[in-house]
């Protein structure tokens, strides 16, 4: 006489249950006490994850301003993210090692209900780009009232400071609910050379060099003198420049040209609509998210890698020596300054769900994201 025993599984719909998985849940409760202010910053928080990107990587990839939660060490395309157990789109930009992934700043934080965290590999259900375990973000359908949330943090030696607001209303009709979320960032930047100790470790030898093949003279100019077969010859106006000299080389200092933390202005709208009858029951979310990277700082140029495999003719190039010599630097260093990369990111989410009860053991849901 004891009642049915529900069981929920996840990536299927079969109620059935032929295996345990390892799946971590944290609640909206557990989430807020991280006290964090990207959704991307829960993976400091997970034992199971590792190698994700969360913060500013100024010095390698395109993709600032985007996050990834990765699980188990691998790449960012191996952890599967599902929005409310749909699938989101590929992000237009790929990672520093050139695999596409979902950008999780879409998920707004306001709206944020669970995270679903599968811990083994799913590939059976869901393919390949879950062999390292599935990250679901749930989102509130069934909200009422209204909610304001106010942040500030700041960091503790510097003037680094992140400003967030976020704002959630939600209604319950007849049979039905209505949710709407904002949620916006203010981050300010943090550059590299206001740490100290740090910025000026950012040394590359190629900076402006050469290495002269055979016995040479140099009559007149900046790099008159003579030199040896061998010898390392560091550009004479090397710290004039901006650059470093540090024995025979003139190196780039790059430390200083760089952010830790990003300028960056994030927004996010999401709305849901929940319906749900006697049979049938319609949900549809849509999110929208604009990130905007203000500054981005990158170096002038990067290495001329190709010329340290090849010679460079006397007068090639106004070059001063009388023999050919390899050129270890970069076209534009030390004297010139730092562009920036802003960046303009975009995403939209869209997911209809129509789900009807044909008879007690049958269901049909059709699917639109």
């Amino acid at each position: 006489n004891e009642g049915p025993e529900e069981i929920t599984v996840i990536g299927s719909y079969i109620d059935l249950e032929s295996e345990s998985n390892p799946v971590e849940v944290i609640d909206e409760a557990s989430y807020r006490d991280l006290n964090i202010t990207n959704i991307g910053e829960i993976s400091k928080y997970l034992n199971i994850s590792a190698g994700s990107h969360f913060q500013t990587n100024a010095l390698d990839g395109v993709d600032q301003g985007m996050s990834a939660v990765t699980l188990r060490g691998l790449d960012h395309a191996s952890t599967l993210v599902l929005l409310n157990a749909k699938r989101q789109t590929l992000a237009g930009t790929p990672s520093h090692e050139g695999e596409g992934y979902i950008d999780i700043n879409i998920v707004p934080e306001i709206a944020l209900q669970s995270i679903e965290i599968l811990k083994e590999g799913a590939t059976s259900l869901y393919g390949s780009d879950a062999v390292a375990g599935v990250v679901n973000f749930v989102t509130h359908k069934e909200f009422e009232g209204t909610k304001l949330n106010l942040g500030h943090q700041k960091t503790s030696h510097y003037n680094q400071t992140d400003k967030t607001v976020g704002f959630i209303f939600g209604k319950k009709f007849d049979d039905s609910h209505l949710v709407f979320a904002i949620n916006v960032l203010d981050r300010s930047s943090l550059p590299s050379s206001e740490i100290p100790r740090i910025a000026e470790m950012g040394l590359s030898t190629l900076g402006n060099t050469f290495r002269v093949s055979e016995t040479d003279t140099v009559a007149s100019g900046k790099y008159a003198g003579n030199y040896t077969t061998g010898q390392w010859v560091a550009d004479p106006d090397c710290e004039i420049n901006g650059g470093v000299l540090a024995g025979p080389f003139c190196k780039f200092l790059y430390g200083p040209r760089f952010n830790i933390v990003n300028d960056e202005d994030h927004k996010k709208v999401y709305l849901n609509f929940n319906k749900i009858g006697e049979r049938f029951s319609y949900n549809l979310t849509a999110i929208s998210s604009h990130v905007d990277v203000n500054d981005n700082p990158q170096s002038p140029s990067y290495p001329a890698l190709s010329f340290m495999s090849r010679y460079i003719d006397p007068g090639q190039g106004n070059s001063p020596f009388n023999v050919p010599v390899t050129w270890f630097g970069r076209p534009l260093g030390s004297a010139f300054p730092s562009p920036h990369s802003p960046k303009d990111i975009k995403q939209y989410h869209v997911s209809n769900t129509f789900h009807v009860d044909l008879s007690e053991f049958t269901h049909a849901e059709i699917s639109i994201t």
